[in-house]
């Protein structure tokens, strides 16, 4: 048999099918997808990520943007030239279906009631906005540091839910950079890892995670080594474009029309 070569698939994490129950443009490069499990809601925990395949091209891996046992997993895909990037951008619709694999990866450890700092930039909110919804879901004076960055105002989305936990949670401070462009009074134009350097927070003890573009991440963890974060309690999640495919994958489009389809019929009934 042929291997699909990823981890998560050469691991034997759990397959589901899937379909398509809402898809739509968050930013200009953004798309979120929320798709339906035949097996139900999944089990994660914010952090981990799954594998995706939709119009029968090449498994990728996905942050979970969604809650835990949320009905819906939701995902947020950047636009690509090719693949499953511009597949989610230009032809993928409600009622597509599709198969995901996971959970799979490390998650995060958010549960020893500390400090968080937390920096995303572009698709890499999905990870970092699910587990700072999460912690301040249980426990909403937590302290939650969190650093927002997009090229320009009109890339950043899920701003006014941001802003609205500034008011309801007393620990949560927000701050968002952008880099080209007029910046309005309440956004500021630098790294994330600069504004984290000027800021000066004592990490110590504190959760970093970081997820978005490799050099975001990059300065994001240099500035919290400087400002005295642990290297254990430091997640770096890069999201690496991947490389360009837009073929359909031959023991994939065999697994989907010999195993997958009943499993896909069942979740489109």
């Amino acid at each position: 048999m042929e291997r699909l070569g990823h981890p998560g698939l050469d691991s034997g994490a759990p397959a589901h099918g899937a379909v398509v129950m809402a898809v739509g443009h968050v930013s200009r490069d953004v798309r979120r997808v929320c798709l339906a499990l035949n097996t139900g809601a999944l089990a994660f925990r914010p952090g981990q990520h799954v594998l995706l395949s939709a119009g029968g091209l090449q498994p990728r891996p996905y942050a979970i943007a969604s809650l835990p046992n949320d009905p819906l997993l939701e995902l947020h895909i950047q636009r690509r030239p090719t693949g499953l990037g511009a597949h989610a951008a230009e032809r993928m619709r409600v009622g597509d279906r599709a198969v995901i694999w996971g959970p799979v990866g490390r998650p995060f450890p958010l549960e020893d009631g500390g400090p968080i700092l937390a920096a995303a930039d572009g698709a890499g909110l999905s990870a970092v906005g699910s587990a700072v919804l999460s912690v301040l879901g249980a426990d909403a004076e937590r302290r939650v540091m969190l650093y927002v960055g997009a090229r320009a105002a009109s890339d950043l989305y899920d701003e006014r839910l941001l802003r609205w936990l500034t008011e309801r949670c007393p620990n949560f401070m927000l701050n968002v950079c952008v880099r080209d462009g007029a910046a309005a009074d309440h956004y500021r134009q630098m790294p994330l890892g600069s504004a984290i350097a000027a800021d000066r927070p004592d990490l110590r003890g504190a959760t970093v995670i970081a997820a978005g573009a490799p050099n975001m991440v990059a300065g994001v963890m240099s500035a919290a080594r400087m400002l005295g974060a642990r290297p254990d309690r430091m997640l770096p999640m890069p999201f690496v474009p991947h490389e360009p495919d837009s073929r359909p994958h031959g023991f994939l489009a065999r697994w989907l029309g010999d195993i997958a389809r009943p499993w896909i019929a069942s979740a489109a009934g």
